[in-house]
């Protein structure tokens, strides 16, 4: 499973006009790589990373050298080249969104490398890497979570590779109650992890009462939202935004999940 959102800007607007030497050259290595003609797109973004060190083009076709080598799974070589991209200096970066995708992907596809290769220390950190420091942040809502879906099944994996099932829940658990993309996956998975545990429905019922809030202040904008703890797991309660004239109303909250998907799915292991 890839969870890679590598962007790759293969139609990205470069600040450089179309009559420039870089951009013309990352066009024609562009139309290359879309048509998977690898060895032509290679040659031509390696020549922009030698001709043109100080232009916006630099970067963008570091990052695709990476990414080549990385689906030739070339893997010393694409590592050598993420590991530039994450050297990049702040103004040789490029940045989409508010968020450096250049080292989000770089990251993304090195903790990809590192799980193919079963060394699963190394591929949390990149995935914990490409998750805080160099988050993704797409236009879509629904699209941000689809993607983070499939990144907690991946921490999942790697939890449970490195013998650590209480994380490797607390990572699905993220997931558990979104409506705004399919979760059929985290759910299957956490069912498999719950199964033989004692007492899910007791626990999480006296979890969902003693929901709280906390507060937030972002750009001047106070509000509050509501959470719960369970198996560990610190669990936001879906739409229980709550600020300016709005308020959350706590019964409809408690009464939402346990309507949920996973509540009837606990219900179920709970039977004896």
């Amino acid at each position: 499973m890839k969870i890679i959102t590598v962007i790759l800007t293969l139609f990205l607007a470069l600040n450089v006009s179309s009559q420039e030497t870089p951009s013309e050259y990352i066009k024609k290595a562009n139309k290359y790589l879309f048509n998977k003609d690898y060895d032509e797109a290679l040659e031509l973004f390696q020549y922009v990373v030698e001709n043109f060190p100080n232009n916006k083009a630099y970067s963008n076709a570091l990052l695709n050298i990476g990414y080549i080598h990385f689906i030739q799974e070339d893997y010393d070589e694409a590592i050598e080249i993420f590991e530039e991209v994450l050297n990049l200096k702040p103004e040789e970066d490029i940045k989409l969104n508010g968020y450096s995708y250049l080292k989000h992907d770089a990251c993304a596809m090195m903790s990809d490398i590192y799980y193919e290769e079963g060394e699963y220390e190394s591929s949390l950190y990149y995935l914990s890497l490409s998750d805080t420091t160099y988050p993704y942040r797409g236009m879509c809502g629904n699209g941000n979570v689809e993607i983070g879906i499939q990144r907690a099944l991946r921490y999942s994996e790697l939890y449970l590779e490195l013998d650590n099932e209480t994380k490797a829940i607390e990572a699905l658990m993220d997931y558990a109650f979104t409506d705004l993309a399919n979760n059929d996956e985290i759910l299957e998975e956490l069912e498999e992890l719950l199964d033989g545990k004692k007492n899910l429905v007791e626990k999480f019922d006296a979890a969902v009462n003693d929901m709280y809030p906390k507060a937030f202040d972002r750009d001047g904008d106070k509000f509050k939202m509501y959470y719960f703890k369970f198996l560990d797991a610190e669990i936001w309660v879906p739409n229980s935004y709550e600020g300016g004239t709005r308020t959350f109303d706590k019964l409809n909250g408690m009464k939402v999940m346990k309507s949920s998907s996973f509540y009837q799915m606990i219900s179920e292991l709970d039977k004896p």
